[in-house]
């Protein structure tokens, strides 16, 4: 029994496939498909919280939210602060710099 083989023209390159082989690659995509479907149905079933690590802590614990949020608050004030202050030295530093009297 002689093998069929079906040419196929692709970027102008012509490959040799047999019936069989053609018949293999449908078996295997569908193969493939029907288990992403599956892995998409087991992912969907899930519950949130398994989805995401974080959801569980997002959904109770707004209120340590809020409290890490206002000490970020705090902690750019007082950058904010120690800035103003480093500026003031500087400044006095130059007055006191060009107060100097060059010999």
């Amino acid at each position: 029994m002689k093998k069929k083989e079906l040419v196929l023209r692709t970027n102008y390159v012509e490959e040799a496939h047999n019936e069989e082989d053609k018949e293999e690659d449908k078996d295997k995509l569908f193969q493939d498909y029907v288990s992403q479907q599956m892995e998409n149905e087991k992912f969907l079933q899930e519950p949130e919280y398994m989805l995401s690590p974080e959801y569980e802590m997002l959904a109770t614990d707004q209120a340590s939210i809020d409290k890490i949020e206002a000490q970020c608050g705090d902690q750019v004030e007082k950058v904010y602060d120690v800035e103003r202050q480093l500026v003031e030295i500087e400044i006095d530093r130059r007055d006191a710099e060009a107060i100097k009297p060059t010999s």
